[in-house]
C-alpha cells in the first residue's frame, strides 16, 4: 500500500522504522499464532508487528496537541462566520471519519472510538 498510494519503497520504510525504534518510539515484535488470533481474529497473516512504546504514544499526543493548538489559533484569526462554519462542520467530519473506519477497517472502530456509533444506514 505504501508503494502504491504514497510511492514509498520498502527500503525507506525499513529506514524510517529503524529511526523510530532507535529513538525508542516503537518496538518491532513477532507475534505467535495465539497472539494473532487474539488481536486479529485469525492465525493467518504476517507475524511481524510494530508497536508504539510509551514514549511513542506521548509523541503522538504531543503532535495532536500541537495540531489542535494551531487549528484553534487559526480559527481565532478567522471571521465569526468562518468559525461557526468550521465548528458546525466538525460533527459531520467526525461522522464521516467513523463511517470510513467502519467501512474499511470495521475491526478498529471500537478501538478508535470506544462504543460503536449508531447506525446511519
Amino acid at each position: 500500500m505504501l508503494t502504491n498510494k504514497f510511492r514509498i519503497v520498502p527500503g525507506t520504510v525499513s529506514k524510517l522504522l529503524g529511526d523510530l525504534q532507535e529513538k525508542g518510539l516503537i518496538q518491532r515484535l513477532t507475534l505467535g499464532k495465539t497472539e494473532r488470533f487474539t488481536l486479529f481474529g485469525n492465525e493467518r497473516g504476517g507475524n511481524l508487528v510494530v508497536v508504539l512504546t510509551h514514549s511513542g504514544d506521548q509523541k503522538v499526543e504531543e503532535f495532536k496537541t500541537i495540531i489542535k493548538l494551531r487549528v484553534e489559533a487559526w480559527l481565532s484569526r478567522q471571521s465569526r462566520t468562518t468559525r461557526l462554519a468550521v465548528r458546525a462542520a466538525q460533527p459531520v467530519a467526525v461522522s464521516f471519519a467513523r463511517w470510513v473506519v467502519k467501512r474499511y477497517e470495521p475491526q478498529r472502530e471500537e478501538i478508535l472510538y470506544g462504543t460503536p456509533a449508531p447506525s446511519t444506514e
